[in-house]
C-alpha cells in the first residue's frame, strides 16, 4: 500500500506540473504571444495535453489507484486523494488520446479565430469554429455518458453533480424575481463622471492599493492586460490576473481586478501540505465564483468600502473628483441599468445575462438550436430578458471568450457563484459584527482570514454544496441573493 501511495502521489505531482505548464502556455498566448505564433502554440499545447492524458490514464497508475481504493484507508487526506484521483481517472479514461488532441487543437484555433472575428464583427468567420466546439462537446458527452441531457456531461467539467434540470429549477424562479426587481428598482443613474480620458497609470495605482488591502501579494502574482480578463495559476506562489482598461470609465477595471483577485486569493490559499495533489484545487467553478463575486460585489459595491476608498480615488485623479460625494458614488456603483455587456452588468441584471447563455448553450448541445441561428436567437433573448436591442455580433453572441475555447457548461457557474456568495457572506457578517468598521479602516484581510479555513484550505476535500452547507447550516438556495439584491437595489440605501 505504501508503495502504491508513493507512486500515485508522484504521478499526481507530474500531472499537476503538466497542467500548470499548459496554463503558462495559454497565459502567454492571451497576454504576450504575437499573432503569427498561434498555429505553433496550438501544437505545443496539444502535445502537452496529450502527454498529460497519457500519464493520467496509464494502466500502471490506474491499477495502483484501484488497489488503493480497495484498501481500508483511514478517513484522512490519503483517502481523499485516492477518491479524487480515481474520479479524475475515470473522467479522463473515457476520452481517447486522439480525441483529447483534437479538442485541444480545436479550442486553440477557436480562440484565435474568435479574437480576429470579434475584432472584425464577423460571425461567419467564427461560426465553423463554434460548430466544431459544439460537436466536440456532444462527442465528449457520449464518451462520458449521461442520464438526462448531454449538457449534464459538459456541466460535470465545471460543477460536479449539477444537471440541466436542477439549473432550470433554480434559474427559472430566480429570473422571474430579477425581472420584477428590475421593474421596480430605482433607475439610479448616479453621478455623471466627467468625460475621459482617465489615465490608465492612475487607474493602476489606485487598484494596486485596493489589491494590497485585499491581501493580494504582488511578489507572488502580477496584473497584465488581456482581451478577456482571467486568473491563472502556475504555483501557489505565482497566481496571476489580467484586466482591461477603459479610459472613459475609471471604475470598470477596478471591479474586474477585484473579481479576478478573488479567484487568485482562493488559488493561493489552498492547503500547502496538499500541493501537487487534487486536494489543492477547487471542487467546482461555482465555489470559485463565490469568492470572486463576493469581493467584486458584496464588498466592492458597499458603502463602507467607498467610505475607505473614495478619498484614494480622488487622490489618484487630483482635482477631477473633488465634488463627488459618497452618496453619489454609492448610487453610481449600485445603479440598475440593463446593459449589453455581461461583464459590465449591474448586480441585478447580471444573472439574466447568465441565464440567457445557459439556455442557448443548452439548446446548442441538445441540438434544438443550430449555431447558424445563434445571433438571431441571442438578439431575441436580449430583447425578452433585458429589453435591449443588440447592434452587432461583436457585442452580442461573440462578446465572451468561453465558447471559442470549448468552455461549454461554464456560464451557469457565475450565477451559482452569486448564490453561494450571498449565503456565505451573510454568515460571515453574522459572525463578524465589526466588519463594516474593518472595511472603513481598510482591513479587508478580515474577510480573507475568515474564508481561508472555511473554503480555501478545504480544497477538494468536500463538494461545493457541502462546503456552503457546512458554513450556513442548511442547503444553499437563492433566497439570500434575492434578499440582498432587494435590500440593496429596491429603494433602500445601499
Amino acid at each position: 500500500m505504501n508503495d502504491d501511495l508513493e507512486f500515485v502521489r508522484r504521478r499526481l505531482g507530474e500531472l499537476h506540473d503538466l497542467k500548470l505548464t499548459i496554463n503558462l502556455l495559454e497565459w502567454d498566448m492571451e497576454v504576450l504571444m504575437p499573432p503569427k505564433g498561434a498555429e505553433g502554440r496550438g501544437r505545443r499545447i496539444s502535445t502537452v495535453a496529450a502527454l498529460h492524458h497519457r500519464l493520467g490514464t496509464e494502466p500502471a497508475y490506474a491499477k495502483a489507484l484501484e488497489r488503493l481504493a480497495e484498501c481500508a484507508l483511514p478517513e484522512d487526506d490519503d483517502a481523499a486523494i485516492v477518491r479524487e484521483a480515481s474520479y479524475d481517472l475515470k473522467r479522463a479514461s473515457c476520452l481517447p488520446e486522439e480525441f483529447v488532441v483534437e479538442m485541444s487543437e480545436a479550442h486553440t484555433r477557436g480562440f484565435n479565430a474568435w479574437r480576429d472575428a470579434r475584432a472584425k464583427n464577423d460571425f461567419a468567420a467564427f461560426r465553423p469554429h463554434l460548430e466544431k466546439n459544439v460537436e466536440l462537446a456532444r462527442r465528449a458527452a457520449e464518451y462520458h455518458g449521461y442520464d438526462e441531457s448531454p449538457y449534464d456531461a459538459a456541466l460535470e467539467n465545471f460543477e460536479r453533480g449539477m444537471t440541466a434540470s436542477r439549473l432550470r429549477a433554480l434559474f427559472a424562479p430566480l429570473a422571474e424575481d430579477l425581472k420584477r426587481l428590475v421593474a421596480k428598482s430605482e433607475r439610479r443613474e448616479g453621478f455623471a463622471f466627467p468625460k475621459g480620458p482617465w489615465p490608465v497609470a492612475a487607474q493602476q495605482a489606485f487598484e494596486r492599493g485596493v489589491l494590497r488591502d485585499m491581501g493580494y501579494d504582488f511578489e507572488a502574482g502580477r496584473v497584465d492586460v488581456a482581451p478577456h480578463p482571467f486568473c491563472t495559476t502556475f504555483d501557489l506562489h505565482d497566481v496571476r490576473i489580467t484586466t482591461r482598461y477603459d479610459e472613459s470609465d475609471p471604475l470598470s477595471s477596478l471591479y474586474t481586478v477585484m473579481h479576478e483577485a478573488g479567484h487568485a486569493l482562493y488559488e493561493a490559499g489552498f492547503d500547502p501540505d496538499a500541493d501537487r495533489t487534487p486536494l489543492a484545487g477547487a471542487p467546482s467553478l461555482g465555489i470559485h465564483e463565490c469568492n470572486s463575486r463576493m469581493w467584486e460585489n458584496l464588498v466592492g459595491r458597499s458603502r463602507p468600502f467607498w467610505e475607505r476608498y473614495l478619498p484614494a480615488l480622488r487622490s489618484a485623479f487630483p482635482g477631477r473628483l473633488d465634488g463627488l460625494s459618497l452618496d453619489e458614488v454609492v448610487r453610481h456603483v449600485n445603479r440598475v441599468e440593463p446593459t449589453l455587456i455581461r461583464v459590465e452588468a449591474d448586480e441585478v441584471t447580471y444573472n439574466l445575462h447568465v441565464v440567457i447563455r445557459f439556455e442557448l448553450e443548452l439548446a446548442m448541445i441538445e441540438g434544438t438550436l443550430a449555431v447558424a441561428d445563434l445571433p438571431d436567437v441571442w438578439n431575441a433573448k436580449y430583447r425578452e430578458y433585458l429589453g435591449i436591442d443588440v447592434p452587432d455580433d461583436r457585442d452580442g453572441c461573440m462578446q465572451d471568450v468561453h465558447w471559442s475555447s470549448g468552455l461549454i457548461g461554464y456560464f451557469p457557474t457565475y450565477a451559482l457563484g452569486n448564490v453561494y456568495a450571498a449565503e456565505v457572506y451573510a454568515r460571515f457578517r453574522t459572525e463578524t459584527p465589526l466588519w463594516d468598521d474593518d472595511l472603513r479602516a481598510g482591513r479587508l484581510t478580515t474577510l480573507l482570514d475568515w474564508l481561508r479555513p472555511r473554503i480555501h484550505r478545504v480544497g477538494r476535500r468536500k463538494r461545493a454544496e457541502s462546503i456552503v452547507r457546512d458554513i450556513v447550516g442548511r442547503e444553499p438556495t437563492a433566497a439570500a441573493l434575492v434578499e440582498h439584491l432587494t435590500r440593496t437595489h429596491a429603494g433602500a440605501n445601499p
